[in-house]
């Protein structure tokens, strides 16, 4: 009995370390540009490859850094070449593009079609009031996803008053952060917009008020264990887009940091309770 103990205990010690870790699904880790709105196009990939993230989110007028323009779907044909020529040498995928605005059919056409071009898979909007039709039609039409997106506001109501009845390529795009600004119950409302989350901005924030900034993932007071057992519940199709919206003049190292938390949550499958 005692030898059979010992060799139990032996073939014990010999399995691997993270055996005992809790399974869960690897979600996709973006940026948004904006986190680097003082610096380039270029100068983004290259700094948010360097990290190790593959996918960002771009957003309408960043410099392009390599030549004249900016990031945006009025741009011309050399220019979307450059976005993705630039993307790819770096090992990176632009997998969404907003938050965009447009007041009429052709406009929208034009965003549609930009996102299309550069392979793009979800375009963010908000509150977009009585042009929403249109833009489901079009959306339809490319077979592109829409999200819905959110500041303080607009509220969880009026996010579900304009998904009520749409196709299911019309989602939602929520930013946490802004959210828990406003001072909401944030899992409640991020469950009822999660089934059809077609993307979303994560982040940590330091206060329930308007004046609350970002902070490293882990730092501040997002409920983040529920908000990411959420996802795994749900099963998430879509990016993580982190949005680091402070230390601008050098947001990388807070950026690294939010990453190495969600790594460690893949690792270990638990939500680190610090770093």
């Amino acid at each position: 009995m005692k030898k059979l103990a010992l060799l139990l205990l032996a073939l014990f010690t010999m399995l691997p370390s993270n055996l005992a870790a809790k399974s869960v699904k690897r979600f996709k880790v973006g940026v948004q540009c904006y986190s680097y709105k003082k610096f380039s196009f270029a100068e983004t990939i290259e700094k948010v490859s360097e990290i190790g993230i593959k996918f960002v989110e771009i957003y309408p007028g960043q410099k392009l850094g390599g030549m004249p323009g900016v990031t945006s779907h009025k741009s011309d044909t050399k220019a979307r070449q450059y976005m993705l020529d630039t993307a790819k040498a770096n090992g990176v995928t632009i997998a969404s593009y907003g938050v965009v605005r447009a007041k009429s059919e052709k406009e929208w056409r034009q965003v549609f079609q930009f996102a299309k071009d550069l392979g793009i898979e979800v375009v963010l909007t908000e509150k977009p009031g009585k042009i929403m039709n249109t833009i489901e039609k079009v959306s339809k039409e490319f077979g592109i996803k829409v999200a819905l997106h959110n500041h303080m506001t607009p509220t969880p109501k009026d996010v579900s008053a304009d998904l009520k009845g749409r196709n299911p390529l019309v989602g939602s795009g929520i930013d946490i952060g802004h959210w828990v600004r406003a001072d909401l119950d944030i899992v409640k409302e991020f469950k009822k917009f999660s089934p059809r989350l077609h993307t979303m901005h994560i982040k940590d924030i330091t206060e329930r008020t308007k004046n609350g900034t970002c902070t490293p993932l882990g730092t501040g007071l997002m409920p983040l264990d529920k908000i990411l057992a959420e996802l795994q519940a749900q099963d998430y199709q879509g990016v993580l887009i982190l949005e680091y919206e402070h230390h601008w003049d050098n947001p990388t190292p807070g950026i690294a940091q939010c990453a190495k938390y969600l790594e460690e949550y893949f690792a270990t499958g638990s939500a680190p309770t610090k770093l």
